[in-house]
């Protein structure tokens, strides 16, 4: 009977590590690209958010998951200046806020390739809902200022600062 429980763990396991490798981290969430960024890159970040968007004042909506760039260094002030592409959930209970970034990679701007970073470690912050926004703080800390909708679509952008001081520029996208 031990043998044959042993042999079904060995084959369970085996099938799990098959199903993993065939959807590992970077295969399952692909669809957090450069793509999804252009409203903030060629729009958003120079001119702010646009007239006609409807500002979100509701916290409830703004839980869940997001698609996320951060912009690390935005004006390479520390030499590091970087694009990282991560997934982020929102959840709020009454005023209190946490944030969960789940890194997917990122690309050194004195580096030609992306680094996988979709088996790093999730980021925690904890914080509180204030001013129509969030402030979370962790490894950093995080600002999310302007939750808003514009054709469908749901936006958000912020700022934030890692411990050694280096700045942050975020811009967070859902359908």
């Amino acid at each position: 009977m031990k043998k044959h429980s042993f042999l079904y763990s060995l084959a369970a396991i085996a099938i799990a590590f098959l199903v993993l490798s065939t959807l590992s981290p970077a295969k399952a969430r692909t669809g957090c690209t450069l793509d999804d960024f252009y409203w903030y890159i060629e729009d958003v970040k120079q001119n702010g958010v646009p007239r006609d968007a409807q500002i979100i004042t509701d916290k409830a909506k703004i839980c869940g998951g997001w698609k996320c760039l951060i912009e690390v260094d935005p004006n390479d002030k520390f030499q590091s200046a970087a694009a990282e592409y991560a997934l982020i959930n929102i959840v709020m209970q009454g005023n209190s806020v946490k944030l969960c970034l789940d890194p997917l990679r990122i690309k050194f701007a004195r580096e030609g390739e992306y680094r996988d970073m979709s088996r790093d470690r999730d980021s925690i912050y904890k914080g509180k809902w204030e001013n129509g926004g969030i402030y979370v703080v962790g490894p950093g800390n995080i600002r999310i200022k302007k939750f808003y909708r514009k054709d469908g679509h749901q936006y958000a952008i912020g700022e934030g600062m890692l411990p050694d001081g280096c700045p942050l520029n975020f811009a967070l996208v859902r359908p």
